[in-house]
Order: C-alpha cells, then structure tokens, then sequence
C-alpha cells in the first residue's frame, strides 16, 4: 500500500484446543491447569529489507505452538512455546528451516532476551493488592498519579518481539506497618534498562481526621539505561538519530494524594505532581473521582518548562524513545508554558463496560505539536451475548485538531473482538503503530491476526 508499511500477521489457530482442570473451590483457592495447542501461518519482517533491491519485506512461516498454564489460588504462570518454521525448497524441493531468532543466543544478556519471555505471565494478585506481583507482557505500568510513568506498555513491537517485565507493589499493611509502602516497575528483565521505583508514605494513618489518614505522600525515581534500545536494533534507523552508547534518561519527584470525598454516589480525591528532569522540570495540581457511580473524571493544571515532557514514560514510550531523547538532553527544543490535561469516562453494569477518554495540551499559543488525545473502550463477557472488545487509540504531537485528518500519523491503535460459542472462542486482533525510522514513505506498521480456540473442561 503506498506511503504505508504494512506488517499482516495471520495467526489462524484453526486446529487448536485447551484443556482445563480445576478444583471444585474455584480458582481462588484451589488448583487451575490448561494447556493450548495450535498451529497457524504467521509472517515476520525481513531484517535484511531496506526498500531497495529484491529482499521480500516480510518472510512467511508455519507456527507449531504449545502454551500450558498454571494457578493456585492467587498465583498463576502461563508458559508460551511457538516454533516458526518455513520448507524453504532447497535442492531436495522440501529442505526445514525454523526462525532462528526465536531460539539462536549468543551472549548471555541474549539467552535471557530470548528464554525469559517463554514465559507469557506470572502473577500474584491484582493491581491494588497489598502484594502484588506480575511478569511477562505488562501493558499498564503506572506509579503514583502518573506523572513520570503512566499507562507504559512494553507490548509495542509484538509479535516480533516480545518483553519480559516486572511490576511488584507491597504495601506495609500487609507486615502490620500500614506507614509505608513501595510500587516498581521494570520493562525488561534482561536489559533493565527501564527501571522505575515508587516510596510512600501514609503519615498519619492512626489519625482520628479522615482527611490526614488517607494521606499519602510519594517519591518516585525512575531511569532509562539505555534509550537507545530498540532503535539500535534496527538496522534502517537513522544513526544520526541514536543516542550516544553511554547516554542514561533519568527523571525523579515528589507527589502527594488526599482523598476528600468519600461515597458510593460521589468521591473526590485532590493529587499533585512535582518532576526534575535534564534540562527542566514541571509540576501538575489535578483532581479526579468518580460521581453517580459510573462517571469517572479528571482534570488537571500544569506548568512545565522548556525541554519538560510530562509522562515520559508512557503508552508509546517504547516507538519514540530516540525521539524523546533528543529533547530529554536539550538538543530538540521544546517550549514549556501552562498546560492542561482533561479525562472523562465511564464504567457501568459492573465495570463490565468501560469508556475513558483524555486529552493534553498548552494553555493559550505554543509554536510546535503538544496536542495528545487518547481513548479506551472496554466490553468485557456477559452484555452482548458471546462478544466481548477492547480497543485503544492513541495520537501525539498534533499541532491542533485538524490534525486528525492524519488519524495513523503519530498513532497507536490496538482493537481485539473476541466471540464465543459454546467451548468455541473466536478472536480478531489488530495492531497500528507509527514507526518514524521505517524506510522510505511507508512508516506505519499493521498487525492484524485472527485465532480460534477451543477448549475442553
């Protein structure tokens, strides 16, 4: 398609089945097993296309794979074990070749790269939890009120690629010290290279005033080692673009979070944000709550200075890392100014349905593109019979409204349908991302995929 790069991924699990045990107490408390089996037809980038010559853009390959999965109580794991193979011909007409990225190491940093994310999830718990512990793919890192790292994804760049992270919280009232508690967060087990911390405090928990015991107060630290990351691993991206070897983003504050009102029809919680990074820093006072039970809202003000990028670590961190960069060590100039950012949303039938939307940008004339907008809709089992979806769309650097006439520029989209019949489960998923270093005109990349699975209790 011209001025696109298109990637289709067809995952056709047409032969595919689960079966399932599990105790009579349910999953919460007793012993869960499912294992999956399917195959499917699946086609990848060529690392060696570059738009010129006869190098195909993308190599097909069958998929053989096996995914068993663990739980106990509280605590599951999900292994995921694909084998992508191709019959290249060859002299004999029928010569196997199997991908050789998916298993082939070399370093030990590497082996881990390669291995680790064989694991899909483990996990302990729920985001919230006074312990909660998730590995593998981690699609909504968040600490505190967002302001440093915020919605971060480090699903980006599946199915070619797939990240190993962690998310660990442990509140103190868990150990019967309800003072303190801490959120991290890493992207990447083997590289650690994003890594990110939260420290709090509730002072003045034992309080007989509402409002001084839900308190909290919060330090968060967080550090990129290495932004340079995945851009260095592709071979089309502009050197000129790359970060120096030694080149470290590192971005720390301080916030606070005071609920003020607290009922079933209407909450109200005051929070506030002050960030340093390289060359500024930037400071946010919000509110946000929920009223009538199923509207949710926010709204904050901000003030940031010149070079300042507030949520640096967020949705789409992982595409414009480089980019991002350049104005984190002052070499891109980025004006500063007020700010605002505005949420609205709701979540009914028991959060089964869910829509949340919000938007940033200057207050008043700002020469460059600050305008963001983002929306979420989420339909989960058990409203419209058998169908369940969810769907993101995410748009950067607009210089104003009009830009959405350039709705992929810049953008991220994610959307997956899922319908069930009877043990039948049928899913449709697609993926959007802008990639700015893609040779040529073609700088968006498409995944789309449909599987179907069935399972066996």
């Amino acid at each position: 398609m011209k001025g696109h790069r298109i990637l289709w991924v067809t995952v056709l699990l047409l032969c595919s089945f689960g079966i399932y045990a599990e105790s009579k107490e349910g999953s919460e408390a007793g012993f869960s097993f499912g294992l999956g089996l399917g195959v499917g037809v699946q086609n990848f980038p060529n690392p060696k296309y570059t738009g010129i010559g006869t190098e195909p853009e993308f190599i097909t390959y069958q998929s053989l794979a096996l995914s068993p999965e663990f739980g106990w109580g509280k605590f599951a794991i999900g292994f995921s074990f694909i084998l992508n193979y191709r019959f290249t011909g060859g002299s004999s007409g029928n010569e196997f070749e199997v991908r050789r990225e998916d298993w082939e190491v070399g370093t030990f940093k590497e082996f881990l790269e390669t291995y680790l994310p064989k694991i899909s999830y483990l996990r302990y718990g729920i985001k919230g939890d006074p312990l909660y512990i998730k590995m593998g793919t981690i699609e909504d890192a968040t600490l505190g009120n967002g302001f440093i790292v915020g919605n971060y994804s480090n699903a980006l760049y599946l199915p070619e690629t797939r990240i190993f992270g962690l998310s660990f919280d442990l509140d103190g009232s868990i150990v019967s010290v309800p003072y303190i508690g801490i959120e991290t967060f890493v992207s990447n087990l083997a590289a650690f290279d994003l890594v990110a911390a939260r420290l709090y405090t509730r002072p003045w928990v034992g309080s007989p005033l509402p409002l001084l015991k839900d308190l909290q107060i919060g330090a968060t630290f967080a550090t990129d080692q290495d932004p340079g990351y995945f851009a260095k691993k592709d071979s089309n991206y502009p050197t000129a673009l790359l970060p120096p070897s030694d080149a470290t983003v590192l971005i720390y504050g301080i916030d606070f979070r005071l609920p003020l009102v607290k009922g079933d029809l209407f909450n109200l919680s005051l929070f506030g944000d002050g960030v340093a990074q390289k060359e500024g820093w930037g400071a946010m006072l919000g509110t946000g709550g929920r009223m009538l039970r199923f509207l949710t809202y926010g709204a904050q003000l901000r003030y940031l200075q010149d070079q300042f990028i507030p949520t640096y670590f967020g949705a789409s961190y992982d595409l414009f890392r480089p980019l991002q960069y350049l104005v984190y060590d002052g070499t891109v100039e980025k004006k500063g100014g007020m700010g605002w950012f505005a949420s609205l949303g709701f979540s009914a039938l028991q959060d089964k349905l869910s829509f949340t939307t919000n938007a940033e940008g200057p207050l008043g004339e700002i020469e460059g593109n600050y305008f963001t907008w983002r929306a979420i809709l989420v339909l989960k089992e058990g409203i419209v019979p058998g169908f369940s979806f969810d769907a993101l769309y995410e748009k950067q650097n607009m210089d104003d409204w009009k830009d959405f006439q350039r709705w992929r520029e810049d953008a991220l989209i994610r959307a997956r349908i899922n319908y069930r019949t009877g043990p039948a489960v049928i899913s449709l998923v697609y993926h959007l991302r802008y990639d700015p270093s893609a040779p040529g005109d073609n700088k968006w990349i498409v995944t789309s995929g449909l599987s179907s699975t069935i399972s066996l209790y």
